[in-house]
């Protein structure tokens, strides 16, 4: 499954063994679906291929939210009439559906994919206060490049800012893009966002540190990251992942502020990693108020900094995505699931 991007992207070094992991486990789960005369197809389901499949078809994907369960009926309603089944196995979290056709298997052990790939080193004093990626920009998280500037955050954290998107999005880049989504969101309504616009929009893309392709470092030398998750707006999805992004700092000794999924920091607590409790007031609320307390946390940088405690938390959720990866590793990880087919 992939999707064409406007442009090169940038990868810390970590991703690509990320990446090479994840193939890994999607290889496995073909073999082992054909050695049992089933067809296993790499991504998600998609309507226009359905008529492609056969009588029973699994699908493995790992990194991408699922289609929501309106879209998932109307596929099994087609499936009615087609005579064919499909089983999803996926990193995905969510209900128990009544589908006919649609059998998903939750496995979240396959964020085991991005187990560490390094020791954890001494901490350090950071020198910054926060670090916030952009890569792949949309109109939600300009509005994030603007609070930081808004709030005169920029110069206190790593940040980058890259104007990437998806082809679908936009084939737009670099100031083209940024101008395409200020006016068509109608950002320029907004005094403040404006005055962002203005302030940067010969400026960008933007990145004010030197690009080493080593994220891990960055994220160790700052007191917090701030972590925008693909799906963080998708409140109204029933089904609820998780990326590198997340799972990646939740094993550093930083404080996580995560922008993810409502109600996702519960369902992490719940998986067993550790975070904090500065999430547990808004985890609930809408994306737009999200935003608004985690910039509150920046600006009034209200959190105490405790180097063993974080220290400590970052080697438990070590601990805990290791042994997901030692669970994805055993030989009837899959077996289990496509015995039942």
């Amino acid at each position: 499954m992939t999707n064409k991007t406007n442009q090169l992207e940038i990868f810390s070094y970590d991703h690509k063994i990320f990446d090479s992991r994840r193939q890994k486990l999607f290889d496995r789960c073909v073999l082992i679906s054909r050695s049992k005369n089933l067809k296993c197809v790499i991504g998600i389901p998609e309507f226009g291929h359905l008529d492609l499949l056969g009588d029973k078809t699994v699908f493995i994907w790992q990194f991408d939210l699922l289609p929501n369960i309106a879209t998932l009926a109307k596929m099994d309603e087609y499936l009615s009439s087609t005579g064919r089944q499909i089983y999803i196995i996926t990193d995905n979290t969510g209900p128990n559906l009544n589908l006919k056709n649609i059998r998903i298997f939750y496995k979240p052990q396959m964020m085991g994919v991005y187990k560490p790939t390094e020791e954890l080193p001494n901490i350090v004093a950071p020198k910054k206060l926060f670090n916030c990626f952009m890569q792949r920009i949309d109109s939600v998280r300009q509005t994030w490049f603007y609070f930081l500037h808004h709030y005169n955050l920029i110069d206190n954290g790593y940040v980058s800012f890259l104007l990437k998107q998806l082809t679908k999005y936009s084939t737009l880049t670099g100031q083209e893009l940024f101008n395409y989504i200020h006016y068509n969101y109608e950002l320029d309504k907004i005094p403040h966002f404006e005055s962002a616009y203005q302030h940067w929009r010969t400026c960008v893309p933007f990145t004010n540190f030197d690009e080493k392709h080593n994220l891990p470092a960055l994220y160790r030398d700052c007191k917090y990251s701030l972590v925008l998750e693909t799906y963080a707006t998708e409140d109204n999805n029933e089904f609820r992942v998780f990326n590198e992004k997340a799972i990646r700092v939740l094993q550093i000794p930083t404080l996580p502020l995560l922008f993810v999924q409502q109600n996702s920091i519960k369902l992490l607590i719940e998986l067993g990693f550790q975070i904090g409790h500065h999430h547990s007031a808004f985890d609930h609320l809408p994306w737009q108020q999200r935003q608004q307390h985690l910039l509150n946390i920046l600006v009034e940088d209200s959190i105490a900094y405790d180097s063993n405690l974080l220290y400590n938390q970052a080697m438990y959720n070590r601990e805990l995505v290791t042994k997901f990866s030692n669970q994805c590793d055993q030989l009837n990880f899959f077996d289990e699931i496509l015995d039942q087919l």
